[in-house]
């Protein structure tokens, strides 16, 4: 019944659970799984704590944005 299941994620623990609930599903009924994990845009500037919180640059932002979603999505394909 079931051929492609989409699996968003956002690297928490319940969506970590999710994940192996679906990569479980997905193999007893022979479905394909594709991981989604949405990275954040840059942000303009924001706040903690009170004092603003210098977020870098774009670049580096984003370097490090790709890392994230890399070990996030690299925890679905191990449950794979």
């Amino acid at each position: 019944m079931f051929k492609h299941i989409l699996v968003p994620t956002d690297g928490s623990e319940l969506s970590q659970k999710a994940a192996r609930r679906a990569v479980t599903f997905a193999k007893e009924c022979g479905a394909r799984i594709t991981a989604f994990y949405a990275t954040p845009d840059f942000p303009e500037c924001f706040f903690g704590e009170g004092a603003l919180v210098d977020p870098g640059s774009p670049e580096k932002f984003a370097q490090l944005a790709d890392e994230e979603a890399k070990n996030i999505l690299d925890f679905i394909e191990n449950c794979c």
